[in-house]
């Protein structure tokens, strides 16, 4: 029997980022990520990391994102396409909260490192909301505030 998940029950209380991945689908292979962003909150950092890529497609309100390329806004039904290490801020733009997924998988090809990939603007929060690949070190043990100075130095959970 196929199993419903509920992302819009997790995304607040994993700090307005949550995953659907490893955890809870056993697989390396793809995840999908569910944001909520509020007006006037903190930027979230968008990075798939290495050996992974993400489509970031804007569901509700207006996304306002900085990066390498300057600005960017995203309204509802747009997507933009990010790779490996490329790193984008994103806000909500206007008086309405804004509502994201970023469909991810891995680099056809490339080694991956799973200590690299994050989002959130808040480091405790991009592991805690256990972001792209790193869902197996919470479940080895790992605590959320290991993986956040983790972010700040990879190798700590090598």
């Amino acid at each position: 029997m196929k199993q419903i998940f509920d992302l819009e029950g997790r995304v607040r209380r994993e700090g307005g980022e949550t995953v659907l991945g490893l955890k809870d689908l056993g697989t390396h292979a793809c995840y999908v990520l569910f944001g909520v962003l509020d007006p006037g909150g903190q930027p979230r950092v968008l990075k798939p990391g290495d050996g992974h890529e993400e489509i970031i497609l804007a569901i509700s309100g207006t996304i306002g994102l900085q990066g390498p390329d300057g600005e960017l806004t995203l309204r509802p039904g747009q997507a933009v396409y990010l790779r490996g290490e490329e790193t984008w801020n994103a806000v909500c733009v206007g008086d309405a909260e804004a509502r994201y997924v970023a469909a991810g998988g891995h680099t056809p090809d490339e080694g991956h490192d799973h200590h690299h990939h994050h989002h959130s603007g808040d480091p405790a929060l991009c592991c805690i909301a256990g972001i792209g690949c790193q869902w197996e070190h919470l479940a080895s043990g790992v605590t959320g505030l290991d993986v956040a100075a983790a972010i700040k130095r990879p190798s700590s959970l090598e």
